[in-house]
C-alpha cells in the first residue's frame, strides 16, 4: 500500500513538474513587448481594492501603469508595505488623480509582470495603511486601441514589406501591409501546405493602393513573435512560406480613437488610411490644408466610409491661377475632391450629409460690399449661402457635394444708397446732374434766341 501511495505521489510530482514547465514555456512564448501602451488585467489580493481598468506603458524596458479603482476610498498609494509607508516621505506617496468620470486613478511603476507587487493603500475613512498585492497578467495584454506605424521583419527578401499600418480595435489587431513588389496575388495565414487545402474564402487578395502598390489586410495574432504567412506567386503559380514578425519596439501611434482632425499642412492632398476610417463612423471630422478646412458631419462620414475602397484621399486647392479662371472676375475658385484608392469619387452627390467649408479671404471688404460664393455648375452658377467673418478674414459656406466653388466680392449698392467710396448719395448725384442739364439747356435756348434777333 505504501508503495502505491509513494508511486502515486511520485507520478503526481512528475505531472506537476511537467505542467509547471509547460506554464513557464507558455509564458516564455509571450514575450513582454518592448514598447507601447496596453490594456491589461490586474489581480488584487483584496476585493476592497478592485482595479477596474489598467493601462500599461512600456518604453525602453521601463513600465508604468495607470490604475482606475472601483471606488474612491483611498487618497494615496505607496509601493511597498503599509509598515514601510509609515516611514516614507511625502515624495514617496502616489496621490489619486480624478478622471473626467470622477473615478480615482493612480500612476504607479511596475517592476514585473505575472509577479505579485506589494502596494500599500491609505484609507481616507480609516486613516490607516492597508497592505495589497497586485499581479499584472501578461496573458491579457492588448494593444491600446488606435492606428500605429510598425516595422515588420520578413523571413525572405523576396517578400519585403515597405509599410505596415497596425490597427487595434475591440481587442483584436489587423495590419495593412504594403509590399515592395507586385509578384503575389494572395496570402494565406498559415503555411503553403495548409494553403493548398484551404478554401477560397480563406485567401487574402491584394488591393492596389492609389500609387499602384499591392496591399493586403491580415490579422495579427501577436507582436514580437513569428507569424506564418503563405504567399502565392503570380509568375511561379505556387505557394511560398514566409514568417513575419511585428516589432513592438518600432510602434509609433498615428491615430487615437478620439482623434478627428487631419492636417495636411502645405500639401493639397490628405490621405486618411483605411485603418483610421473604422474609428470615424458617425463622428464630426475635420480635414484642413493650406487652402482652408472642411468639417464633415457624421452622416457624410458614414456615407463615404461605406462607399470607399481602401484609403480615402481629400484634395482642396485654389484654381484661380489656372488657365480656365485666371482672367475671370473671381477672387478664388476652390476645388474640392474626395476619392478612394480605385479613383472612385466620394461625396460627389447630394443626399449623404453635409460639409462646412472655411477658406481665408484676405481682401478688405468695404461697407456696401459683400463676399459671394457660387457653385460652378454645367448649366450656370448657383449662389451658395455664405458668411464672411471680417475679424478673422474668412468665408464659410456649407455644401452637400464636392465640386468647384467661386468666391468674389460684389457691390450691394442700389439707387438711393450712400456710396462707400465717395460718401455721397446716388440721388444727390443724379439731382445735381439734372440741374446741370437744365442750366445748360436754358443757356443754349437764350443763346439761340439772341442769335436770331441779331440776324433780323
Amino acid at each position: 500500500m505504501k508503495k502505491r501511495i509513494l508511486s502515486f505521489i511520485t507520478s503526481l510530482a512528475i505531472l506537476l513538474t511537467i505542467f509547471a514547465c509547460y506554464q513557464i514555456e507558455v509564458k516564455a512564448d509571450n514575450p513582454t513587448p518592448a514598447k507601447g501602451e496596453y490594456n491589461i488585467d490586474v489581480e488584487s489580493s483584496s476585493s476592497m481594492f478592485r482595479v477596474v481598468e489598467a493601462v500599461l506603458s512600456i518604453n525602453e524596458g521601463e513600465m508604468t501603469a495607470v490604475l482606475t479603482l472601483s471606488g474612491t476610498g483611498y487618497s494615496k498609494l505607496f509601493m511597498g508595505t503599509g509598515e514601510e509607508a509609515l516611514l516614507a516621505t511625502e515624495a514617496d506617496y502616489i496621490y489619486f488623480v480624478e478622471d473626467e468620470d470622477g473615478m480615482y486613478t493612480y500612476e504607479i511603476p511596475v517592476s514585473a509582470l505575472d509577479t505579485g507587487i506589494d502596494v500599500a493603500a491609505f484609507s481616507i475613512s480609516k486613516e490607516k495603511w492597508y497592505d495589497r498585492v497586485l499581479t499584472f497578467d501578461s496573458d491579457t495584454l492588448v494593444l491600446l486601441e488606435g492606428v500605429y506605424d510598425i516595422d515588420v521583419t520578413s523571413s525572405s527578401s523576396m517578400f519585403r514589406i515597405v509599410e505596415a499600418v497596425l490597427k487595434s480595435k475591440d481587442g483584436e489587431m489587423t495590419a495593412i501591409l504594403t509590399l515592395s513588389g507586385t509578384g503575389y496575388s494572395k496570402l494565406f495565414m498559415g503555411t503553403g501546405e495548409q494553403a493548398l487545402l484551404a478554401t477560397e474564402a480563406d485567401y487574402i487578395y491584394f488591393i492596389a493602393d492609389g500609387e499602384g502598390m499591392y496591399t493586403y489586410e491580415i490579422p495579427v495574432s501577436a507582436l514580437d513573435l513569428g507569424i506564418d504567412v503563405a504567399a502565392f506567386s503570380i509568375s511561379k503559380e505556387k505557394w511560398y512560406d514566409r514568417v513575419l514578425t511585428f516589432e513592438s519596439s518600432t510602434l509609433t501611434k498615428l491615430f487615437s480613437p478620439g482623434d478627428s482632425i487631419f492636417n495636411g499642412g502645405e500639401e493639397d492632398k490628405i490621405k486618411v488610411g483605411k485603418s483610421m476610417l473604422a474609428f470615424l463612423s458617425n463622428k464630426q471630422v475635420t480635414l484642413e490644408n493650406q487652402c482652408g478646412k472642411v468639417v464633415f458631419n457624421g452622416e457624410a462620414i458614414d456615407g463615404f466610409i461605406a462607399g470607399a475602397s481602401g484609403n480615402v484621399y481629400f484634395e482642396m486647392k485654389n484654381l484661380k491661377d489656372e488657365d480656365e479662371y485666371k482672367d475671370s472676375d473671381y477672387d478664388a475658385v476652390i476645388e474640392l475632391n474626395l476619392y478612394d484608392d480605385a479613383g472612385n469619387p466620394l461625396f460627389s452627390e447630394s443626399g449623404s450629409g453635409s460639409a462646412t467649408v472655411t477658406v481665408p479671404y484676405e481682401a478688405d471688404v468695404p461697407d456696401g460690399y459683400s463676399v459671394k460664393v457660387y457653385y460652378i455648375g454645367t448649366s450656370g452658377n448657383e449662389e451658395v449661402e455664405a458668411v464672411y467673418d471680417k475679424e478673422n478674414k474668412t468665408i464659410t459656406f456649407t455644401v452637400e457635394h464636392f465640386s468647384e466653388y467661386a468666391i468674389q466680392m460684389e457691390s450691394n449698392i442700389v439707387e438711393g444708397e450712400v456710396s462707400p467710396k465717395t460718401g455721397e448719395s446716388n440721388l444727390i448725384v443724379i439731382f445735381g446732374i439734372g440741374i446741370c442739364a437744365v442750366i445748360l439747356g436754358a443757356y443754349s435756348f437764350v443763346a439761340i434766341k439772341r442769335r436770331r434777333r441779331h440776324e433780323i
